[in-house]
């Protein structure tokens, strides 16, 4: 089970070796992967050009159905991307925070001595509760923190 957490998530940046956000599937004019509020927008305000990258991977991964799951990495940094909607625009969808938490359980558990974080999945902007997340994210192991304001 990950370990769960509240406070300022970006206090463990320095200390994780995966700083996954929750993110979008739309990509503007410009190639670049909207990140306009909440974490997403903190990320792109702190690492310009962010967006542009993260565009980029995401561009060449998404499947006809705007779906990408978990990307690593992102612009050469430790920021990841953790898919919880289509559209920007869009409530989170469960099915998709079930997929992108199996694929981030599976990272995890291939990079066993790696920490991870993950801002609570879905609850902000994507405007789920708690108690509907929790049981879906409870399989992620305990290399992996989720942050909570």
């Amino acid at each position: 089970m990950p370990v769960y957490r509240q406070g300022d998530m970006w206090a463990r940046y320095p200390l994780v070796d995966h700083f996954f956000i929750t993110t979008n599937a739309v990509i503007d004019k410009k190639g670049a992967l909207v990140m306009g509020a909440g974490i997403a927008l903190e990320v792109k305000n702190r690492f310009p050009r962010i967006e542009v990258e993260a565009g980029k991977r995401v561009t060449t991964i998404k499947d006809y159905n705007d779906y990408y799951g978990v990307l690593a990495g992102i612009g050469g940094t430790k920021i990841g991307l953790f898919q919880v909607k289509k559209h920007w625009k869009q409530d989170a969808d469960i099915n998709l925070i079930r997929a992108s938490t199996r694929e981030l359980h599976t990272l995890a558990n291939k990079e066993k001595d790696c920490l991870f974080v993950l801002n609570y999945p879905g609850i902000g902007y994507g405007k789920l509760s708690k108690h509907i997340i929790q049981p879906i994210i409870d399989i992620l192991p305990n290399n992996i923190e989720i942050w909570e304001k």
